[in-house]
């Protein structure tokens, strides 16, 4: 799937604004593109706007690329802008690629991958093999640190996060290929 349109959200009700759905609970995701600009409220995601689990259901964004402005006054992410989980659900963001620019009011909702979390303390992300190459403010791949990261690179302000051994990321090859396997899916789209 895919999107080329500009979305603007002017409805302060919304509970989510994404290039592809504004709201899911639960579901996978994968192989979508946004290159739209994406504005509204809350919860605003090049993707996804806002994934909830309202029931004992898992979710997955993999091989997702946004290249789209996104903005939001609270939640602002490449791929997804907001996110609220429960006890025995997971949320895992696989393979996914931010080249645009994300902007928030505050740097703690905003994030090159993914923004505002939900409970923060337990929301338990794990962000796996995840690029940010946009303008995200403060935050490369999501401000919340209490998350599991994967070989996740934010190049824009050059972090390196590390693996659970404590070694570097050095794994260029891989980024190459992810890359160009998401430009051919979208050519196809």
């Amino acid at each position: 799937c895919s999107n080329y349109a500009s979305i603007i959200n002017d409805n302060n009700n919304s509970d989510g604004t994404g290039g592809i759905a504004g709201y899911l609970d639960g579901k996978t995701v994968d192989f979508c593109y946004n290159v739209g600009n994406i504005e509204g409220p809350e919860n605003v995601g090049g993707i996804i706007g806002y994934v909830d689990f309202l029931d004992s259901d898992n979710f997955t964004a993999m091989y997702c690329k946004n290249e789209g402005y996104v903005e939001s006054s609270m939640g602002a992410g490449g791929i997804i802008g907001g996110g609220k989980n429960k006890s025995g659900c997971s949320l895992n963001i696989i393979s996914c690629y931010n080249k645009g620019t994300v902007s928030g009011k505050t740097d703690n909702n905003t994030g090159g991958i993914m923004g505002a979390q939900d409970p923060l303390s337990s929301i338990g992300c794990t962000f796996s093999y995840c690029l940010n190459e946009g303008n995200a403010g403060e935050y490369g791949i999501v401000p919340n640190a209490s998350n599991t990261f994967i070989h996740c690179v934010s190049t824009k302000e050059y972090e390196e996060y590390y693996n659970g051994e404590g070694s570097r990321i050095s794994n260029v090859d891989h980024w190459e290929n992810v890359v160009t396997q998401l430009d051919n899916e979208n050519k196809t789209t």
